[in-house]
């Protein structure tokens, strides 16, 4: 067996350590905390995914007035169902969110504790963020046989991170419970750090009976609703 010499090993090892400067690719670096980290639910079928506009208008307007901190924004990608004549169908939506925020909250306190963190949601979004951080996610009796399916409650420290919830047309008892959906319960915790829009006559949150959305439901972009929900959680962070 030949041998190689020192001199030569050593010469080649200078030049494998060079070349391995010149083509190793550099390391991603990890985004750096937002002062302020929102993450929102887009409404039924609201475009554009993943905010949808009432979450473009709304994270507008947080950055808006917050000027000189850093305010993120993170939509929850879920299916967004109008499946209404299909109670399981728009659970499934409804619990694919959830687990989404669920786990887009727990993911942002673990990488980011000191980032204040703002919930927002319209319409279907405004339910999975009221269920995302609610103390009860019971089922109807008749549909009791997915309960298995259903998120489990986050422990209420989880609230210690969450300066402001901000809900959009949040589905009134009623209405929920005609589609097979659960009321949606926050806990005393939130009491202080949670504020609800409902325009006058939008029939999706103003206790009316199951009925698809009318023109009123689509108006929250307009009149300043988004900018008084970002001013309430503005001034909470």
């Amino acid at each position: 067996m030949k041998k190689v010499s020192t001199a030569v090993l050593a010469c080649l090892a200078t030049i494998l350590t060079a070349a391995a400067t010149i083509v190793a690719a550099p390391q991603a670096q990890a985004a750096p905390c937002p002062a302020v980290q929102v993450i929102y639910a887009r409404g039924t079928t609201e475009k554009p995914a993943p905010l949808g506009a009432t979450g473009q208008s709304f994270l507008g307007s947080l950055q808006a007035q917050l000027p000189g901190r850093a305010v993120a924004g993170h939509g929850i990608r879920y299916a967004a169902s109008g499946n209404y004549a299909r109670p399981l169908s728009y659970l499934l939506s409804v619990r694919n969110g959830v687990l989404g925020t669920q786990s887009r909250i727990i993911s942002t306190i673990r990488r980011c504790p000191d980032t204040k963190i703002v919930l927002g949601g319209f319409s279907q979004g405004a339910a999975i963020v009221g269920y995302a951080i609610s103390s009860d996610l019971s089922l109807r009796r008749d549909l009791s046989i997915v309960q298995f399916a259903m998120p489990t409650p986050l422990p209420p420290s989880i609230s210690d991170h969450i300066a402001a919830v901000v809900l959009f047309s949040q589905p009134s008892d009623n209405w929920l419970g005609n589609v097979g959906a659960p009321p949606i319960r926050l806990g005393a915790e939130y009491a202080d750090k949670s504020m609800r829009y409902c325009l006058p006559l939008d029939n999706i949150c103003d206790g009316s009976p199951f009925s698809p959305p009318n023109p009123l439901h689509l108006a929250y972009v307009f009149g300043g609703v988004t900018y008084a929900g970002a001013a309430f959680a503005a001034g909470l962070v």
